[in-house]
């Protein structure tokens, strides 16, 4: 199988302390700053491309799980729900569920924006 010729470049800055790190991890790996950074990069995005997916299916889980438990609390405290606060009760899980999802799938290790 060919290899794809690597012809396309990305450029940054980075503060001296932010580059110090970076350098510093690149040595720990093994691998030259560019190489380091590169892996980076693609790792990342191959993280990405499978969030969709993992975000969907635990969005789902996680309105599902959340409509569940306030629809036997309320159950449980001998309080029926009116066909209004069923509603409710679904349209806000259905509103939360990505949000949620989300913050599940990107903790504190995989936000990038934490680096």
């Amino acid at each position: 199988m060919k290899r794809e010729l690597q012809c396309r470049s990305i450029t940054t800055k980075l503060t001296e302390s932010e580059y110090r790190k970076v350098v510093e991890l690149g040595e720990k790996a093994g691998c030259n700053l560019s190489e380091f950074v590169r892996n980076l990069l693609v790792k990342e995005t191959d993280k990405h491309a499978t969030y969709n997916e993992a975000e969907v299916l635990l969005g789902e889980i996680l309105a599902l799980r959340s409509a569940l438990l306030t629809l036997l609390f309320q159950l449980r405290g001998g309080r029926d729900l009116s066909e209004q606060q069923m509603r409710e009760l679904i349209s806000q899980a259905e509103h939360d569920k990505y949000i949620r999802a989300r913050e599940r799938l990107e903790g504190p290790e995989l936000n990038t924006q934490k680096l």
